[in-house]
């Protein structure tokens, strides 16, 4: 074993409990610490967008892969933004905040309409604070990244490190 994925979702523990995580920030700190003690790589995931998420859950969220990065800082991940896929507890909810038909149809889903709102990285219609979702989901994406970041990438593992600036 060469390393954890962790899905560390959100700072804020409403917001995990709205996943039914079962998590708290701190245990994903803890996780990540006990990673780099033992020599593992974390992948750390997050995920920004979620309905109901406000700019504070934001910002908790952005704190956390900062104290990550601060205990294990080897650690890899990424921030994603969340998209409702059928058969999600949020799903209708989603549709209905953001005012649009649901896909009649498996087929529908691959029209233009439905693939740009789940593949494009410009909106979260689902959440009013949708353009600062955006913002910070590029900002703590580039946090994962930095220089520094990669070079000890590259330190530990000249070919990790290079798959890893691609």
């Amino acid at each position: 074993c060469a390393g954890f994925t962790i899905g560390g979702e959100s700072g804020s523990q409403k917001i995990l409990d709205l996943f039914k995580k079962d998590t708290t920030p701190a245990m994903v700190v803890n996780a990540a610490k006990t990673c780099y003690e033992y020599g593992f790589v974390p992948s750390v995931s997050f995920m920004l967008g979620i309905p109901g998420e406000t700019k504070k859950d934001v910002n908790m969220t952005v704190d956390l892969i900062m104290k990550v990065v601060k205990v294990c800082p080897i650690a890899i991940g990424g921030v994603g933004l969340y998209r409702p896929s059928p058969g999600d507890y949020l799903y209708d909810y989603c549709f209905q905040i953001a005012n649009l038909e649901k896909p009649k149809s498996l087929r529908e889903w691959t029209t233009p309409k439905y693939l740009d709102l789940m593949i494009s990285a410009s909106y979260v219609p689902w959440n009013e604070h949708s353009k600062y979702i955006m913002n910070a989901n590029y900002y703590a994406g580039l946090y994962f990244f930095t220089n520094r970041r990669l070079a000890m990438y590259i330190k530990r593992s000249f070919i990790k490190g290079l798959g890893f600036s691609f």
